[in-house]
């Protein structure tokens, strides 16, 4: 089960307008998917760049969090695989925050 605070933490961060949303990995030069705000408010200090990549990796992953950082949070595998998807469907922070609001 999601972790509450960290839930509410994630929601906020997901709709405050600090993040600017981008596909295909968890942080690049343009932006975080949903999960890479998470990563970021998480722990922020564990983002490392790839010059040759062009994107960020955070605990050693680029396109979803490792799974340590999954069982941190609580979050289940199925609700990541959603999440995963309607970032790259183009469903915006504030859609995905009400997703997980459900969680």
């Amino acid at each position: 089960m999601l972790d509450q605070s960290f839930k509410y933490q994630w929601i906020n961060a997901l709709i405050s307008g600090n993040y600017q949303q981008t596909k295909g990995c968890l942080r690049n030069d343009f932006g975080f998917c949903c999960l890479g705000v998470a990563c970021d408010i998480k722990d922020n200090s564990s983002w490392v760049f790839d010059k040759s990549m062009k994107f960020y990796f955070h605990d050693n992953c680029f396109c979803t969090p490792s799974y340590r950082f999954q069982y941190d949070i609580g979050l289940e595998d199925y609700d990541m695989n959603v999440l995963v998807g309607m970032n790259e469907d183009g469903k915006s922070f504030t859609e995905i925050a009400s997703y997980i609001k459900n969680i």
